[in-house]
């Protein structure tokens, strides 16, 4: 057996899978000094595979391990994929077999870092009475409230825990949130997701209380608007329809595709919303999709509005984007894709 099984971890786990008619079990363990503790079953399967249910933990080096039953330990397609997924987050994976007598490690575990905490000091310096916030907005005024909000907000980031805040208007809300969640990814290096259900809020955001806290607060960070891929504008595929337009749409849209190719070339990102006219069905024909994308083998993948905009996304602390976009990439990453439409991320608000 692996040196890092020991014979009470051993004998735990042979009870499990035989209450569990030998079937797959799925067990998170914590590596401490090289043995394993705290050992639970997360979940059971059949005897061809198990659900693959684990979250890291800041502190702790994590062990994931399950059963074959049929004592071939050979990973499977589905075991690379999960073991790829969580190692990620630097978990291990391992496999044993029903014995519990013979294991194959497929990832090594890492020791995450503990998770830095937010300073109440600092929230406290942001938002309180002369803070940094008072010190740019000499009209501004400190309201207890606000504080309150912020310090809860921030006791929950150090604390691991969901928060649900709920305050009246004009009590500074979006500040109350930001203030937090900003130390909280400065300190320990980690991208932070603000939804919005409304164009108006992520302009409040884009256009106020972010260049706000970017002058005021005493670090440095940067945030981007994410929108879905559809919203963004694909060279090749316009250049395609310039070259057969009149075979693809029809005469009264003319017009606008000729305006549409003054706009190409002064546009900032390349986004419908930056168009200033409706384009009507023509959007549809030249919109990026990703079925249709060549990615780096396009001609203007260097140029590619839709793959600038994701770069600047991997460069950025604070990512704002609608509800619709953030729970399409749970969506994707519940099913256990690579990638989602969001860069990887830690915290959300």
């Amino acid at each position: 057996m692996h040196k890092w099984f020991s014979p009470a971890a051993a004998r735990l786990m042979r009870q499990e899978i035989a209450a569990a008619n030998n079937n797959e079990v799925f067990f998170r363990a914590t590596l401490r000094e090289n043995v394993m503790t705290d050992i639970q079953v997360m979940s059971r399967g059949n005897q061809d595979s198990v659900p693959t249910v684990v979250q890291a933990k800041p502190g702790l080096c994590l062990m994931v391990i399950h059963n074959h039953p049929s004592g071939d330990l050979t990973p499977s397609g589905g075991d690379i994929t999960a073991a790829s997924r969580l190692a990620r987050e630097g978990i291990g994976f391992a496999i044993v077999d029903n014995s519990v007598s013979e294991a194959y490690i497929l990832v090594e575990p890492v020791q995450s870092k503990p998770q830095a905490s937010v300073s109440l000091k600092l929230v406290n310096a942001a938002l309180g009475p002369g803070g940094y916030v008072a010190g740019i907005m000499p009209a501004y005024e400190s309201r207890p409230q606000q504080l309150e909000m912020a310090v809860n907000l921030a006791q929950a980031l150090n604390e691991g825990a969901h928060a649900l805040a709920e305050a009246g208007t004009g009590i500074g809300k979006s500040l109350a949130y930001l203030v937090p969640v900003l130390i909280w990814a400065r300190e320990n290096n980690r991208r932070v997701v603000v939804s919005t259900n409304t164009i108006n809020l992520q302009e409040q955001l884009l256009y106020k209380d972010i260049p706000l806290l970017q002058r005021g607060l005493p670090f440095g960070f940067k945030a981007v608007l994410v929108k879905g891929r559809a919203n963004y504008l694909c060279k090749r595929k316009f250049r395609e329809l310039i070259q057969r337009g009149e075979d693809l749409i029809e005469d009264k849209d003319l017009s606008n595709l000729q305006a549409m190719m003054t706009w190409e070339k002064t546009t900032r990102d390349g986004t419908k919303s930056d168009l200033g006219f409706w384009p009507g069905d023509l959007w549809d024909l030249v919109c990026s999709e990703p079925d249709a994308c060549l990615r780096v083998n396009c001609q203007f993948f260097r140029e590619c509005f839709f793959h600038s905009a994701r770069r600047e996304a991997l460069d950025a602390q604070v990512l704002i984007a609608n509800h619709s976009l953030l729970f399409a990439d749970i969506a994707l990453r519940s099913k256990g894709a690579d990638t989602g439409v969001l860069p990887e991320y830690h915290c959300v608000v």
